[in-house]
C-alpha cells in the first residue's frame, strides 16, 4: 500500500493506458464486425467472442504485465540523444515479453479450455504459433509494448525540444542585444564628437550660457544611454523622451534653423518599442538632411495607432536623396535599424523610406501593436 500511495501518478498512467487500449480494441472490434455485416454476405458477427478474446488473453495479460514493461520503459529510456542501443534492447525484451505472452496464453488454452480433437495431439507450447501469428497476437503486442515505451519517454523529447526552444529564444536574446550595443557604439562616438565640436564653438565665441547647456544635456543623454544599455524594449514614452534629450542639444546647435513637432497620443505611450529604434532615424534626419540645407530645418516625428498597428514615422525637409534609385546609401545606421526589426519581428513588420534630392526623407516604421505590447 505504502508503495502505490508513493507512486500514484505512475499507477494512474498505467491505468490509464491500459483503459485506453481496451476501449480502442472494442471499438476496433466492433467496426471490423459493422463492415463485415455491410461488405460480406451471409455474414455471421460474433462480437461477443472477439471482445472476451480481447479481453482475456490479450487485456487482462498485458494489465499484469504492466509493472514489468512499465520498470523497463523507465530503467531504458529512449531520448533523441541515446536512442540506438536502447531501441536493440527494447527490441530483445520485446521478443520475450511477446514470447512469454503466448506461451502463457497456451498453457490456459489446453489445459483451461475446451478443445477440438485435432489440437489435443500438440503440447501445450505448440499453440503459442498460433496465436502469435495466426491470431495476430504478435502484431498487437508490437502496438502495446511501442505504446507503453512511447507514453513514458515522450518526455524526454518534449524536454529536449523545449531546451533548444528556449536556447534559441536566448540566442535571438543576445543576438538582438548585441546589435544593440553596436548601434550605441556607433551612434554615441559619432555624436559626441558632434557635439564636443559645437561646444568648442561656443567656447571661442565666449557663448558660455549655451555651451552649458549643451555640457548638461549631452551629459543626461549619455547618463540615460549608459542606464538603457541592457534594455531591448522600452516604453515609447521613455524611446521619445531619449530622442528629446538628444534633439534638445540639437537644438542648441541649430537654434532657430531648427523646428521640432512630436505628435503622439498619451494612450500610446505605454506601448513597447525596440530600444533606440528612433535614434538612427533622427540622427540620419539631422546630419544628412536638415544639417546639409541653409534655411529652416524642420523635423515631424508622428507615432499613430491603425488598428492593430504601431506606426512610427521621421520626416525631414532635408536635402534628401531618391532611396529607390540609391538603396545602398542608407548607411549602417538605418541597415541596423532594419536588421533589429527583421530580429525581432520578423516578416510581420514594414520599414518603408520615401525621398527626393531636395525634398527631404520620410521614414517609416510599422510595428505590430500586441507583440510590442507582450514583449
Amino acid at each position: 500500500m505504502q508503495w502505490l500511495s508513493r507512486n500514484k501518478p505512475l499507477v494512474k498512467h498505467v491505468l490509464i493506458l491500459m483503459s485506453s487500449i481496451t476501449l480502442g480494441g472494442i471499438i476496433y472490434v466492433l467496426l471490423a464486425q459493422l463492415s463485415g455485416l455491410l461488405t460480406i454476405h451471409e455474414f455471421e458477427p460474433h462480437p461477443i467472442s472477439q471482445i472476451s478474446f480481447l479481453l482475456l488473453k490479450i487485456c487482462l495479460p498485458w494489465l499484469l504485465l504492466s509493472p514489468l514493461v512499465t520498470i523497463i520503459a523507465l530503467r531504458i529510456p529512449l531520448s533523441p540523444v541515446k536512442w540506438a542501443s536502447p531501441a536493440l534492447i527494447h527490441l530483445g525484451l520485446f521478443l520475450l515479453v511477446s514470447l512469454a505472452h503466448g506461451i502463457a496464453i497456451s498453457y490456459s488454452y489446453h489445459y483451461l479450455e475446451d478443445m477440438s480433437p485435432g489440437m489435443r495431439g500438440y503440447q501445450p507450447w505448440q499453440h503459442a504459433g498460433h496465436f502469435l501469428f495466426g491470431d495476430s497476437l504478435f502484431l498487437i503486442d508490437i502496438i502495446v509494448y511501442t505504446i507503453f515505451i512511447s507514453s513514458f519517454n515522450l518526455k524526454n523529447f518534449y524536454a529536449i525540444a523545449q531546451q533548444k526552444e528556449l536556447d534559441s529564444v536566448r540566442l535571438n536574446q543576445q543576438l538582438t542585444q548585441a546589435k544593440l550595443e553596436t548601434l550605441q557604439m556607433q551612434v554615441n562616438p559619432h555624436f559626441l564628437f558632434n557635439t564636443l565640436n559645437v561646444i568648442s564653438v561656443l567656447v571661442l565665441k565666449n557663448d558660455s550660457e549655451k555651451a552649458g547647456q549643451m555640457i548638461e544635456r549631452l551629459s543626461n543623454f549619455f547618463r540615460q544611454s549608459l542606464n538603457d544599455n541592457h534594455q531591448m524594449m522600452v516604453t515609447l514614452k521613455h524611446e521619445l523622451e531619449t530622442i528629446q534629450n538628444y534633439l534638445a542639444i540639437e537644438q542648441v546647435r541649430f537654434g532657430e534653423k531648427l523646428s521640432i513637432e512630436i505628435n503622439c497620443d498619451k494612450k500610446l505611450e505605454s506601448i513597447k518599442v525596440p530600444n533606440m529604434i528612433l535614434q538612427p532615424l533622427v540622427e540620419n534626419a539631422m546630419n544628412h538632411g536638415i544639417g546639409q540645407i541653409e534655411g529652416l530645418g524642420k523635423l515631424t516625428i508622428d507615432c499613430n495607432q491603425i488598428k492593430d498597428r504601431l506606426t512610427l514615422r521621421v520626416e525631414d525637409n532635408g536635402a534628401g536623396f531618391d532611396y529607390k534609385q540609391n538603396k545602398q546609401s542608407s548607411g549602417i545606421g538605418l541597415t541596423n535599424v532594419k536588421a533589429r526589426l527583421q530580429q525581432i519581428y520578423g516578416d510581420d513588420h514594414q520599414f518603408e523610406i520615401n525621398g527626393r534630392a531636395g525634398e527631404g526623407v520620410c521614414v517609416t516604421l510599422t510595428l505590430p501593436l500586441q507583440k510590442a505590447e507582450r514583449t
